[in-house]
């Protein structure tokens, strides 16, 4: 009888045992397959922040995103008042067009009509000179031969012979550069204003694209600190984005 009840109670711890190890190893699979399932790793989280500033100084017109928006690489997040700036930009493309047409003037010569024109006018100038000198020849000799007039019309007599003299050379050069054209120099010269002109037109056409904000990259709006109507500056951020 002892003998079997020392029999079971062995048989008992055996049992025992093996449950405890078959609970055992259970446990430890069900942690490895949890270990497997989550990944763990260890270091610092690396959160960067951007500073969002125009490069240009004026007024903000316009702001269009919020603190917690999320915003994309190139996307427009605010603007600058550029009204004045894109006045004084059509003022140059008027004055390009201008001289442009100076410049292919010089280049493609008068016409026919203008030559003809500026001779007409020579003409006419050759005229006017020989009826003035010759107005001035009758008086200077009425003064002295019999003082008829006075010296003060004598004067005015010389004084519109040699206006009218002038006035004749001036437009036998205009007529001269009418069928001549124009001179190398004069032509560089346009064309130098026409380059300068486009050259400042290109240059304020690049500050009018500093007067939109775009986002640089991906991201979340963190902080919003300048409203429309405020000064900005490019020691002035508008946004925190991270």
């Amino acid at each position: 009888m002892k003998r079997n009840k020392k029999g079971m109670a062995i048989l008992l711890v055996l049992l025992l045992a093996c449950a405890a190890y078959f609970a055992y190893t259970q446990y430890e699979a069900a942690a490895a397959r949890r270990a497997a399932a989550q990944l763990t790793l260890s270091g610092n989280v690396d959160v960067r922040e951007v500073s969002l500033a125009f490069r240009e100084s004026d007024r903000i017109d316009s702001v269009l995103v919020d603190e917690g928006d999320t915003v994309k690489a190139g996307q427009v997040v605010a603007t600058l008042d550029s009204k004045e700036l894109q006045l004084g930009i059509q003022k140059l493309k008027s004055q390009i067009a201008a001289q442009q047409s100076a410049v292919d003037k010089l280049l493609n010569g008068n016409r026919p009509e203008d030559i003809r024109q500026a001779q007409a006018n020579y003409d006419a100038a050759v005229s006017a000179a020989k009826n003035a000198a010759g107005v001035y020849n009758r008086t200077k000799q009425i003064y002295e031969d019999i003082q008829g007039v006075s010296r003060q019309e004598l004067d005015t007599a010389q004084h519109d012979a040699a206006a009218k003299a002038a006035t004749a050379e001036a437009a036998k050069q205009a007529w001269e550069l009418a069928q001549n054209g124009a001179r190398h120099e004069d032509i560089a010269a346009a064309q130098a204003n026409l380059k300068a002109l486009q050259d400042e037109l290109a240059q304020e056409e690049y500050v009018l694209s500093q007067y939109v904000l775009t986002a640089p990259t991906d991201g979340v709006i963190r902080s919003r600190l300048l409203e429309p109507g405020d000064m900005a500056s490019p020691s002035a951020p508008v946004f925190k984005l991270s």
